[in-house]
């Protein structure tokens, strides 16, 4: 495959490119692929302790699953991968907070080679995590229990549909290079009509894809893997090309079945319908094209508690609002312990806030909140509707 990115026009860009390639011989060669995991059954229920280099803590849960890039259509792997790493109210995540195990997840499905992926979660882990490992496993289970016994909600894909579409039509403009080395991949992959939005556009709603890729995240089917300088004393085996300290185990099977059987948890649910999803694009006209025309923001708002700029766009035509808000205060920076306890204050904020930005984040908005020498600032871009809800 070759994909050629420039701004001549298509008819240069093949006097140009098919000298340099039309004696490549097309041996109607086809790509290779793997259905048979490497993970066959034999290879799943195990756990797996390792020794880092840093003073690290991590939990690595892994299920293998067949590749599913097939139905990019209908996205079952975006559904499952949306729930599995949402950090809002009711999520994995938020239950695992709450009991002071854990502070970061990632959850979701990759495609290691054509034929066969993963599903899988990976955390890190408190000191107190390192004590409730099993207790994690299981809670994660609760959570797919919920999750199967709601079923798939056509709402929940619906919600990613409109998210991935608007991505993909308001997506920047990627550097030459790196675009054309990831879709070339594409085009190996998927239909050459769909090579660019296979990975972005959602169009047919097929639960039991869902269905049936929940069934495989199950005790039977998965590898447990720990990563913490406490287990010096316990891995006894090392690999050959790095040295790294490992063990090796089976699950105990009355583990398994206590997993199996995990049942419900209060604290989870599926998470509440996202209302930061723009649901109008439409730009607004501009009032003083006069003052949109110029270069710099204009005061539209002067008083002795606030001072506001404002300046529309006239050039870009995006439905993109930038904002920023400078809160002032001279004790934020008054002394080395209050800029310390500035510092202390924000990384709070922004934990706490969390599961709340968490959607708003989904729903097209990016934002920073950091000390500043005159005290705290606030930045963010996001889609004009989110404007008053944040």
């Amino acid at each position: 495959m070759v994909l050629v990115k420039a701004t001549e026009s298509l008819d240069e860009l093949e006097s140009l490119v098919v000298p340099l390639f039309s004696l490549v011989e097309n041996r109607g060669v086809t790509a290779p692929s793997w259905p048979d995991h490497p993970y066959p059954p034999e290879l799943c229920r195990k756990r797996a302790y390792c020794v880092p280099v840093k003073d690290v803590r991590w939990l690595s849960i892994g299920f293998p699953i067949p590749d599913e890039r097939i139905y990019y259509k209908s996205g079952p792997t975006h559904y499952v991968s949306h729930l599995l790493g949402h950090e809002g109210a009711g999520s994995l995540l938020a239950a695992l907070k709450a009991r002071g195990w854990c502070n970061n997840l990632m959850g979701g499905t990759r495609t290691d080679a054509r034929g066969f992926g993963f599903c899988g979660v990976q955390m890190d882990l408190t000191e107190e995590g390192m004590e409730h490992v099993d207790d994690i496993i299981k809670l994660m289970f609760q959570y797919f229990d919920m999750v199967k016994d709601e079923g798939p909600q056509r709402w929940i894909w619906e919600e990613l549909r409109d998210l991935m579409a608007m991505e993909f039509r308001f997506k920047d403009t990627q550097e030459p290079l790196s675009f054309v080395a990831g879709y070339v991949h594409s085009l190996q992959e998927f239909p050459m009509e769909d090579t660019l939005s296979a990975y972005y556009l959602l169009s047919e709603w097929r639960p039991e894809l869902v269905e049936r890729l929940l069934e495989r995240l199950t005790p039977a089917h998965m590898r447990v893997g720990i990563v913490a300088k406490v287990f010096e004393n316990k891995c006894t085996e090392t690999e050959p090309w790095y040295g790294t300290k490992y063990l090796q185990e089976d699950i105990e099977p009355e583990k398994i079945q206590d997993w199996q059987n995990a049942g419900r948890c209060d604290d989870l649910h599926l998470p509440l319908p996202n209302e930061f999803i723009p649901c109008r694009m439409e730009l607004e006209q501009i009032e003083d094209p006069a003052a949109a025309a110029g270069l710099t923001p204009s005061i539209i708002k002067d008083s002795p508690l606030m001072r506001a700029w404002f300046k529309q766009d006239n050039e870009f035509q995006l439905p993109k609002a930038f904002v920023t808000f400078d809160f002032i205060s001279p004790l934020t920076y008054s002394e080395p312990a209050t800029c310390g306890l500035t510092a202390v204050w924000v990384l709070m904020l922004r934990d706490s806030l969390q599961q709340f930005t968490y959607a708003a984040e989904l729903g097209g908005l990016s934002w920073i909140v950091d000390s500043t020498c005159s005290g705290i600032s606030v930045s963010d871009h996001r889609r004009p509707r989110n404007v008053t809800l944040i």
